[in-house]
């Protein structure tokens, strides 16, 4: 008894699944069970197969009508038609018209001996040339040739392309062709009178497409639709032999929804040039700031100067090494022109404002040169795409060489760019650090250039110019303040005298208590957007605990005259409540007679009440900012200060999403005499409200533009069908990666389907008996039960005891 089991294509409920059906000419695939020989247009005594070999021979030139589907117009459904053959030509065919071999295509009905109905792609010969065309009512008239309202309705190529040689004579010849795949794809566009016309030949031995083309504004209109395959004309007419059909499918399909270019979120310029932003060299006057400010703007404030500033982003901030150089907007193909006479230069270029409220960035541009008497093209004149992120760090992209012709604007992936860590310029200077790996582009908040020259010998003048830079965005998760204790850099008005804490100060945390001074006038009069509130305990009873003012920022300030000294502050209320802490800043340095020091960021489960304390982290006699991930720290039980003195346990692991309070830990060590901590600048970040799920994140990683639902690549399954089967979602190579899809062992009756470690994710292997529209039943509920990210695999029993069982996958 024959048996026919057929795993057909993955149905996504998010998306209009592939509706296959294919036939090979086997027992095993259906022949024998009527998806072809009852079917009442076959004719048996016109083509001959063979089971077992799997192929269709034609006897005579009668076309075969395969399978009806309703042909309801819906804008973007889409028919496809496939055929593999072979065929044996002539030695010398120089003489022979124009004839088809092989055709495949749609008709209006199933009445094989009146196609009047019809588009029918042909396989054509002429002389010693093949060719593909498109042609209408091919079966009545004998075939006019379509070209809709744009495109092309042929393409040719030659004989090797098929696989066929012609040596000094039959002997040496191959006159066999390679298996050729002819596939013609109706898709609908707006009417009945927009069909596009895709056609495409394939050589499937040896890989390559060898024909393509096409059409649009093509007419079909029908109620039903049918697929069809043929010779059209009989061996010797066509002047072929052994014309032998491998397989044939007739699918329907959802064409992807063109996907949208995402927003721009800045742009400043056009590429090649904008010749309106200034009328003459408009700069601001010097000095310079040689140390980049956030929420700064230096772009010039003359009001000729980007007096259309519709869809652009005018303003930006920068920093430059030299107080003295130049800073100006130059008129003619306008351009930032950043510059000086000295050997060595750099600066940046920084936009803050964005356009929308996008956050998750996918392109980057810039048409950057260098230029001026002194600039020399060599390795030390680069440029770089800059980034920071919500939680605050800066990234640096891999640097281009400067030339003395702009870089190309064209549009960069984002994602792609491989990414380091970055300090912008500080005392006219930045510095680029190691590469930072697993960088995503969700949560930046500025974008810019930096510019480096360097290398000359003399002090000649020379300068990076800017003339266009542009950045696209969509939504994503982004970073919010939730809570902030002064700032980088120092306030000066949380204080306007030193207020000092209560004593005895407490040598012991006691949880839960508010021991800051009041707010009032005397201590942080305006404290809109500041946690002014913390609870502290330091490592004596009577020293100097105290809100410090001073001229280089007021801060909190802890010290005492003995070797050993600690303090510990914490904040137990958030500007807003937050779902997962991202990020701790802090500002600290020490003074006096300190020799070293440490901190360690601190942080209290909300579910369980215990304290952790991150990796220790260095503090010199200078203010320095320490800006840390959570993710990226280690953390250790803590236990708080108790007479004086805190303790840190073993390793342990943290959960962000679980954090009630947060705060520091510093310990110093001097030489007995009097030493102090100070700290001018406290922050947390983190996201508020629902959190990204996991397809959320592996889409922004991918570069995924589209939604869910979207078919970014075009290969048939949409973007969470390439997050479930680990795909890839985007072109190029995306085109032709689906993941892991499902397989079915034909011994064992075992199904095998490899799915995404995501709790959410819940799959349905499904069987019928037939295709009739519902009649599927659930063989088995496979639930993912991890969240690791990872592919696992999963088995689903379906059996061999029946005739026939057609089997797919459905996932939600």
């Amino acid at each position: 008894m024959n048996k026919q089991y057929v795993a057909l294509g993955l149905g996504l409920m998010q998306a209009v699944a592939l509706q296959a059906a294919t036939v090979d000419f086997t027992a095993v695939e259906g022949y024998v069970t009527g998806l072809l020989n009852d079917n009442s247009n076959w004719s048996a005594d016109q083509w001959t197969v063979d089971a077992a070999s799997g192929t269709c021979t034609e006897d005579g030139y009668k076309s075969a009508i395969y399978v009806t589907e309703s042909a309801a117009f819906s804008e973007g459904l889409g028919y496809k038609v496939s055929a593999v053959f072979t065929f044996e030509d002539l030695f010398d065919p120089s003489s022979k018209q124009r004839k088809p071999l092989f055709n495949t295509g749609f008709s209006a009905t199933n009445d094989v001996f009146s196609l009047s109905d019809q588009l029918v792609l042909s396989f054509d010969r002429e002389n010693m040339n093949y060719s593909i065309d498109l042609q209408s009512d091919w079966g009545s008239n004998g075939g006019d040739n379509v070209v809709g309202t744009g495109g092309s309705a042929s393409d040719t190529f030659s004989a090797s392309d098929v696989g066929i040689t012609r040596g000094v004579d039959e002997g040496s010849s191959n006159l066999v062709s390679d298996r050729i795949q002819l596939t013609f794809m109706l898709t609908a566009g707006e009417t009945t009178n927009d069909w596009i016309g895709t056609a495409v030949v394939t050589n499937l031995d040896t890989g390559a497409e060898i024909g393509s083309f096409t059409a649009t504004g093509l007419s079909f209109d029908a109620s039903e639709l049918y697929g069809s395959f043929g010779t059209g004309q009989s061996d010797s007419n066509a002047g072929v032999s052994n014309r032998t059909v491998y397989s044939f499918s007739f699918d329907t399909f959802t064409a992807p929804e063109p996907v949208e270019p995402p927003p721009t979120i800045v742009q400043w310029g056009v590429s090649g040039g904008d010749s309106d932003i200034v009328t003459n060299d408009t700069s601001n006057a010097g000095p310079y700031p040689t140390t980049y400010a956030a929420g700064a703007v230096h772009s010039p404030t003359n009001e000729a100067y980007y007096t259309n500033s519709t869809d652009r982003t005018p303003d930006y901030n920068l920093a430059v090494s030299e107080p003295w150089g130049t800073v100006t907007v130059k008129n003619g193909g306008d351009y930032v022109q950043l510059g000086k006479n000295a050997a060595f230069f750099e600066g940046m270029i920084v936009w803050e404002n964005f356009l929308t409220n996008n956050t998750l960035v996918k392109t980057l541009a810039a048409e950057v040169q260098g230029s001026g008497g002194g600039f020399i093209v060599e390795s030390n004149s680069t440029f770089r795409f800059i980034i920071q992120k919500g939680t605050g760090e800066w990234y640096a992209s891999t640097p281009t060489l400067l030339n003395t012709e702009y870089t190309s604007g064209a549009d960069v992936d984002a994602a792609s760019l491989d990414w380091y860590a970055f300090t912008p310029v500080t005392a006219g200077s930045a510095t680029v650090g190691t590469t930072v790996e697993d960088i995503d582009m969700t949560d930046v908040k500025a974008v810019g250039i930096y510019g480096l020259m360097g290398g000359l010998t003399n002090t000649a003048f020379q300068a990076f110019n800017v003339r266009y830079f542009k950045a696209t965005a969509v939504p994503g998760p982004t970073s919010t303040t939730l809570l902030q204790w002064g700032a980088p850099g120092g306030e000066q008005d949380i204080v306007t005298a030193t207020v000092n804490f209560s004593e005895p100060s407490p040598i012991t945390y006691v949880e839960g208590e508010t021991n800051s001074p009041a707010v009032g006038p005397d201590y942080y009069p305006n404290s809109t957007d500041r946690s002014p509130l913390f609870n502290y305990a330091c490592g004596a009873a009577y020293g100097n605990a105290s809100i410090w003012e001073d001229v280089a920022g007021d801060a909190i300030y802890f010290g005492k005259n003995q070797p050993e000294y600690e303090a510990m502050v914490t904040w137990g209320e958030f500007l807003e409540e937050p779902t997962l802490v991202k990020n701790l800043e802090i500002e600290i340095g020490y003074l006096n007679s300190a020799t070293n020091g440490t901190v360690r960021f601190l942080v209290k489960s909300a579910s369980s009440g215990n304290w952790y304390a991150s990796e220790a982290m260095e503090v010199t006699g200078s203010y320095a900012t320490l800006n840390r991930s959570l993710e990226s720290l280690s953390w250790f039980s803590f236990t708080p200060l108790n007479g004086g003195v805190g303790a840190v346990g073993s390793v342990a692991s943290i959960d962000n999403t679980d954090i009630a309070s947060v705060g520091f830990y510093a310990v110093l060590q001097g030489n007995g005499g009097f030493q102090a901590v100070q700290v001018r600048s406290f922050k947390a970040v983190g996201v508020t409200g629902s959190l990204p799920t996991a397809y959320d994140t592996w889409a922004a990683a991918a570069g995924v533009t589209g939604g869910a639902t979207d078919d970014d690549d075009g290969d048939g399954l949409n973007n969470y069908g390439e997050y479930v089967f680990g795909g890839n979602p985007v072109l190029p190579s995306g085109a032709a990666d689906q993941g892991t899809q499902p397989v079915f062992d034909t011994e064992t009756g075992i199904y095998t389907v490899s799915l995404i470690g995501d709790s959410s994710v819940e799959a349905y292997v499904l069987t019928s008996t037939d295709l009739v529209i519902g009649n599927w039943t659930t063989n088995e509920t496979i639930t993912v039960t991890v969240d690791d990210g990872v592919l696992g695999e999963y088995t689903s029993t379906v059996g061999t005891d029946q005739d026939k069982k057609f089997i797919k996958l459905e996932v939600k």
